[in-house]
């Protein structure tokens, strides 16, 4: 059994840091307390990502936000579009150039890139553009 552990004192400037386990597709509040949880070395290094979040003021209800999140594996370069619905992803070489294209296949866009090097991955869905530099 494996634990992930915060310092409280190192993260009182953040609302809350909120630790996603991808694999069991769940999100736990690292402010809160310590997660635990079972190594399974088939996954990949990919299995969480850490969100930080500024201390909101006032009684708002805060808005869902769009994050995509962009990585390369043995797969090729892949996007997860999180709460993105109908994207798009281009991939450019970094002389510009349009390497490939791909729409949004639940939630995710995998490229088959086998030649090794730095791209860049635009993503667009509505009202949301963002950019990755991924290594292959």
């Amino acid at each position: 059994l494996m634990t992930i552990s915060a310092d409280i004192n190192e993260l009182q400037s953040f609302g809350t840091v909120t630790l996603e386990d991808r694999k069991l597709n769940s999100m736990h509040d690292l402010t809160a307390g310590d997660y635990s949880f079972v190594q399974d070395n088939s996954y990949g290094p990919d299995r969480f990502i850490i969100h930080f979040s500024q201390p909101s003021i006032g009684l708002e209800k805060p808005q869902q936000q769009a994050v995509a999140y962009a990585f390369a594996n043995e797969e090729g370069l892949n996007v997860e579009l999180g709460i993105l619905h109908n994207a798009t992803v281009e991939v450019y070489n970094l002389a510009g150039q349009l390497v490939e294209r791909g729409e949004d296949l639940n939630g995710r866009v995998t490229f088959g890139v086998e030649n090794g090097g730095v791209y860049i991955l635009k993503v667009t869905a509505d009202n949301f553009t963002e950019s990755f530099k991924v290594i292959r």
